[in-house]
């Protein structure tokens, strides 16, 4: 007879059949039908059940086995849970009755058997404070036992079979599964207080948020719904899932939530947003799924795949990421440039640009000194004056605009933009300190010069300075801090001067000239990622809205007709949804106004190893 309902339970709970092992550097030994896996507390152990009646204790980090223990006599044990100081394990199945163990070396502490309404258990949960522990059975009755004297401290019988449970963060309220509803019971009470309704199939999992009252639910009907766990409003709405969504797991902070489904896929949702964050695409219906406690892992397995373990969406440091000249140095570029803006970044090709980062002044730079023994060096990537002049030997017309890295120090005569000579006596535009030491002003030689409130100097900025005909306009770190109306055609050259009577240095990190080449594409490098990778969220920092993302992905070292071709990234964050080994993007850049670019400061793309 117990055979025959563990079957039924079976066929409605999706248990299927699975080969296993923990991914990670080694494999324990292969286990057949998982039923349930579970993380520990601290997050470095997992535990997981079997049709046979084991369990298995394993170090997350190593996969070495801990120990090994036969959890249930008689067959599957469907459940397994954590105490939460971790001493403790639970765990129920076919035998109808509690066990608990010492999750130190796997002896036996304690049997609980709820007689005269033994049945199948299909459910634990421990409260957050370890006091209570709910057990639920396939016919429907639940029993609450005080985990201090073991006695029942209350039974519920429910109107339905309850394939799931879970306790709210306090531990005064139950969510179960039954049927197409989800019932919210007071633990204190054994009432039921709501009853959630729109599914329109089983339900199979019920998951209470960590740090809310926000119950999620799952089932046959391929939509994962949350809830309000008082009003039992709709929350949110997750569709996506082309099959069953047999499990639902809340990482730690309550903002992501993970979902298992016979689609062969794992998927991550923002919790708030119902948007889709990750897609972990697996070769095989994914059964089972559990989000460590520290929120760095997630534990899943399914059909005749291992269980795997792998970083969590949202928290795992990105497999390829290119924010660094460095990095975007080994691309191409196609009317792009590498830049030293913000520490790296792909710009349209300007019409001049420097990074400094030889060890002398570039070509069509020169220097004069103002002072006996003044200098001007290039040295780590940056231009120093001091006591002396720098500037191009080419001019530039009243139609550019120049963006520069600088940073002024707190010293008088600190003058660094636009000038007609390096005497900076007849025409100029600049940024600079005149006489103080502590402010910082726009300057032109039309006698204006504009106090720039806040404290400027002695750290780097981005600084900007757009000629046009008719007026000039400073900027720092993007935005506008002054306009000086005034004519002039006269083209002038770039600029940088420390005129001070003590040691201090102007240092210039990178400059650039308008106009930009329009359009540009930039190539990256082909990124190796070693092995086979699900290719999940692509996400870039783009100054601008006119950059466009696209990747290809292949299993050969260098591009060839096997790869495939170019697929135009909608969003940051949007998932790729490929698998292979070798992954290459391409970015183009665009402006409609030639003083202006776009700038890709930074891309990642995650990826997850395929089982």
């Amino acid at each position: 007879m117990q055979r025959d309902k563990l079957y039924y339970v079976s066929l409605i709970l999706i248990f299927i059949t699975i080969s296993t092992s923990v991914f990670a550097q080694g494999n324990p030994p292969v286990e057949t039908r998982i039923r349930s896996i579970a993380w520990s507390p601290d997050s470095t152990k997992l535990a997981y059940t079997t049709n046979s009646g084991s369990t298995k204790v394993v170090n997350a980090l190593t996969n070495q086995v801990l120990f090994t223990f036969q959890s249930n006599s008689t067959g599957a044990t469907a459940s397994i849970v954590w105490s939460p100081d971790g001493t403790k394990l639970a765990t129920g199945g076919v035998d109808e009755v509690v066990h608990i163990w010492n999750s130190t070396n796997g002896s036996l502490l304690n049997t609980l058997a709820q007689m005269p309404y033994a049945d199948i258990i299909t459910a634990l949960a421990w409260s957050s404070d370890g006091s209570k522990l709910v057990q639920a059975s396939y016919s429907g009755n639940i029993t609450i036992w005080n985990t201090t004297t073991y006695q029942i401290q209350r039974s519920i019988v429910s109107p339905a079979s309850i394939l799931s449970i879970s306790l709210n963060p306090d531990g005064s309220k139950l969510a179960t599964s039954g049927g197409v509803a989800i019932n919210v019971w007071n633990t204190n009470t054994g009432q039921r207080i709501s009853i959630f309704l729109k599914h329109t199939a089983e339900v199979i999992s019920v998951a209470w948020s960590p740090n809310s009252d926000i119950v999620a639910s799952a089932g046959l009907n391929n939509t994962i719904y949350s809830w309000n766990g008082f009003t039992g409003q709709i929350v949110q709405t997750f569709t996506g899932h082309t099959d069953a969504v047999v499990k639902v797991s809340w990482n730690p902070d309550g903002t992501r939530l993970a979902s298992a489904s016979q689609d062969h896929t794992v998927r991550v949702w923002n919790a708030s947003t119902g948007q889709l964050q990750n897609t972990i695409i697996a070769s095989t219906p994914v059964q089972a799924i559990a989000w460590s406690p520290d929120g760095n892992k997630l534990a899943y397995g399914g059909d005749n795949i291992a269980i795997v373990i792998v970083p969590a969406p949202g928290v795992v440091v990105s497999c390829f990421v290119d924010d660094t000249v460095a990095n975007f140095s080994l691309g191409s570029n196609s009317s792009t440039l590498v830049s030293d803006l913000n520490g790296g970044a792909v710009i349209l090709n300007p019409a001049m640009a420097q990074n400094f980062n030889g060890t002398s002044l570039p070509s069509g730079w020169t220097s004069s000194n103002w002072q006996t023994g003044g200098s001007v060096t290039v040295s780590g990537g940056s231009l120093q004056a001091n006591k002396a002049i720098a500037g191009t030997t080419a001019s530039y017309a009243y139609t550019t605009a120049l963006d520069f890295g600088a940073t002024i120090p707190a010293a008088v005569g600190q003058q660094i933009g636009y000038s007609s000579n390096l005497s900076l006596n007849t025409t100029y535009a600049v940024f600079g300190t005149q006489n103080t030491t502590n402010n910082l002003y726009a300057q032109t030689s039309n006698g204006t010069n504009t106090l720039i409130p806040g404290n400027w100097l002695g750290a780097p900025h981005r600084f900007r300075i757009q000629r046009s005909l008719t007026n000039f306009v400073f900027s720092i770190d993007g935005n506008v801090v002054a306009t000086h109306n005034y004519t002039t055609a006269t083209s002038m050259r770039i600029v940088a001067s420390s005129n001070s009577s003590d040691a201090s240095v102007l240092t210039v990190d990178w400059l650039q000239v308008s106009p930009y080449t329009t359009p540009g594409t930039y190539t990256s490098r082909v990124y190796d990622a070693g092995a086979n990778q699900n290719w999940d969220a692509v996400t870039w920092t783009a100054s601008g809205i006119t950059v466009s993302i696209s990747a290809r992905t292949g299993n050969t070292a260098a591009p060839d007709g096997t790869w495939t071709v170019y697929t135009t990234i909608a969003s940051p964050g949007t998932s790729l949804g490929r698998a292979s080994q070798y992954i290459q993007y391409q970015a183009v850049l665009s402006t409609g106004n030639t003083n202006q670019t776009p700038a890709l400061e930074q891309i990642s793309f995650n990826c997850t190893p395929v089982p």
